[in-house]
């Protein structure tokens, strides 16, 4: 674990050594919060755009059980310009293209319906920064497609805690006994919560 808190890379690595695993990320300190030996590749490219079609091409080459791409356009935009202003709508909006290149890309490889697409952020912000309990701060939009996915919002609040969680679930991994986030299954159709729990039914690991 190299004396990190274990995040979903580690933990699908140690369960499931043979899958594939990419990170393609935007902001260099990104590197610095996951395991090395996690991934297959985790690659720093220099923008949104150049990370993005980076990111696209490896998935088209290579099909990776778990893809992770990180955008910092936004982000960089709420620090120079202020969060909610135009500059930063016209940030989210180049994000949402970005976004749309690897949803176009899944299409195109006939792979977008069997393909779970998970789309969140870190944090939210105010004025130039971030960091404190304000809604505008900690209020983030969390955006789940793929397989047996219900459509609509989902009544319960999800929590960031909550996506590593889910992606587990996905996966069918045993949770570390030390994360506090609990996978998002009322995003899924009823059937689908049922197989998986009739499938699996084990209890969580403890973290060393």
């Amino acid at each position: 674990s190299e004396g990190m808190f274990p995040t979903i890379f580690e933990v699908l690595r140690a369960q499931q050594p043979a899958s594939r695993i990419a990170i393609f990320h935007d902001w260099p300190g990104f590197a610095g919060l996951v395991e090395k030996h996690a991934p297959d590749v985790m690659q720093h490219e220099h923008g949104a755009a150049k990370t993005t079609e980076t990111a696209a091409g490896y998935w088209k080459r290579n099909h990776p059980a778990l893809m992770f791409v990180h955008l910092d356009n936004v982000d960089h935009t709420g620090h120079a310009d202020g969060w909610a202003t135009a500059s930063y709508y016209r940030a989210v909006e180049d994000a949402d293209r970005y976004v749309g290149i690897i949803l176009d890309m899944l299409r195109d490889e006939s792979a977008l319906d069997s393909t779970f697409v998970l789309i969140s952020s870190d944090h939210g912000g105010k004025g130039r920064n971030h960091g404190r309990n304000s809604l505008e701060e900690i209020q983030i939009p969390w955006i789940l497609s793929g397989p047996e996915i219900l459509p609509g919002q989902l009544a319960a609040p999800v929590y960031t805690f909550d996506t590593a969680a889910t992606i587990a679930w996905v996966f069918g991994l045993d949770a570390p006994g030390c994360w506090i986030g609990r996978p998002v299954t009322a995003a899924f159709r009823p059937a689908a919560t049922l197989a998986h729990v009739l499938q699996k039914e084990t209890p969580s690991r403890n973290c060393a």
